[in-house]
């Protein structure tokens, strides 16, 4: 309730959440290693609008897709979250958790990201500090799509990890999405608006350091050589500006060389 009042959403909207293994926005039955959604308002009302708007995502004909997904999908919204998705690289979607969210006033759907960190921009402790970005940078199009190659090895990976069972997994809403001709084109319009503005180091450059400024007496080494939080490491924490300006700089130059490939889908 409070993030719906956050965001001036319909206070008594729907809030759902997938289960682990099952952001496929796909319908039931799920597969044996997938956990259930859960709703987190109305919980005593029926699950009917969730069912039919996920059965419309995955049903209805492709000649109809269009006018489904602009009467039904918070679409520009949708497609904002798809470019950003594309320019971080969030490699684990499936288990995300993510929320779908129906605002009854307006009468839409709303897909609520959760769990970010799961990107391969994340500046990880675990690596190297001179990591580099170039492999980052260069991440496959189409993420958790039909058409990200990742979502096949990822699969794969999993099964050898003891899930004999287990499938590639993909959002269907974004497969479909790209699917369409002219939804496609908006995807790319509205990447290609915010590559040219929001998304380049001169202007995620000064937020990255300016949060950097902020976090520094918490998690880099003080007089006594101690952090605060002792999980830290803080040769990573006094590199990571630089790494993640290189990764906005780098990402943003790949993506804007392959914006061709994207277009002719």
């Amino acid at each position: 309730k409070p993030f719906l009042k956050a965001l001036a959403m319909d206070s008594d909207g729907d809030v759902y959440r997938c289960g682990m293994h099952d952001c496929e926005l796909r319908p039931p039955p799920g597969e044996s290693y997938m956990e259930p959604w859960q709703k987190r308002t109305n919980e005593d009302q029926p699950w009917d609008r969730l069912w039919s708007f996920i059965d419309g995502i995955n049903r209805t004909p492709p000649h109809q897709f269009r006018a489904f997904a602009e009467r039904h999908v918070a679409l520009e919204d949708y497609l904002t979250w798809m470019v950003i998705d594309t320019f971080i690289s969030n490699d684990y979607q499936v288990d995300s958790r993510s929320f779908l969210v129906y605002d009854r006033e307006r009468g839409r759907w709303f897909y609520v990201p959760w769990d970010l960190n799961n990107a391969v921009s994340l500046y990880n402790r675990k690596n190297s500090v001179g990591a580099g970005v170039s492999w980052r940078a260069a991440r496959p199009l189409f993420g958790f799509t039909a058409y990200d190659p990742w979502v096949y090895d990822l699969a794969e990976l999993r099964r050898g990890l003891g899930y004999a069972d287990m499938k590639p997994a993909w959002n269907t809403l974004s497969t479909r999405i790209l699917d369409d001709e002219v939804l496609r084109t908006r995807y790319v319009s509205r990447l290609r608006e915010l590559l040219d503005t929001w998304l380049t180091e001169e202007n995620v450059g000064p937020r990255i350091d300016a949060m950097h400024q902020m976090l520094a007496p918490f998690i880099l080494a003080g007089p006594d050589g101690k952090t605060r939080d002792p999980h830290v490491s803080p040769a990573h924490a006094a590199r990571s500006p630089e790494f993640l300006r290189s990764f906005v700089r780098e990402r943003r130059a790949w993506l804007l060389a392959h914006l061709s490939d994207i277009e002719a889908l």
